[in-house]
């Protein structure tokens, strides 16, 4: 019996869908509860509200996992007038690291 719980919080924590079967589990929650997809259009309304006239804009996404709130975001910034310049920086938080509470975004913008 000596370390059997060991062993089996490996198996079970080695046993981790992949990351297509995350996709297809989190669009069908997006589907059934479309809570989620409200939450991404709020947020991209009040990053575009944020980013103002800028040209330039720097997303540093902490915590992104697959990044599916990004699609829509880039569709509407490519529709501003003039040439826009977009960078998102994806930061993977891992959950044994430090917890920083809710999901935090860092916006850097340019004005040129």
């Amino acid at each position: 019996m000596s370390r059997t719980g060991f062993k089996l919080y490996t198996a079970l924590t080695n046993n981790r869908p992949s990351a297509s079967e995350m996709l297809k589990a989190f669009r069908l929650f997006v589907e059934c509860v479309p809570l989620t997809r409200l939450s991404h259009v709020f947020l991209n309304l009040a990053i575009m509200h944020a980013i103002g006239d800028a040209k330039r804009v720097h997303i540093v996404d902490y915590g992104i996992l697959y990044g599916v709130q990004w699609p829509c975001f880039i569709y509407h910034f490519s529709r501003l007038p003039g040439p826009p310049h977009l960078r998102i920086t994806g930061i993977l938080i891992l959950r044994n690291c430090h917890n920083l509470g809710e999901k935090q975004f860092q916006l850097i913008c340019e004005n040129n």
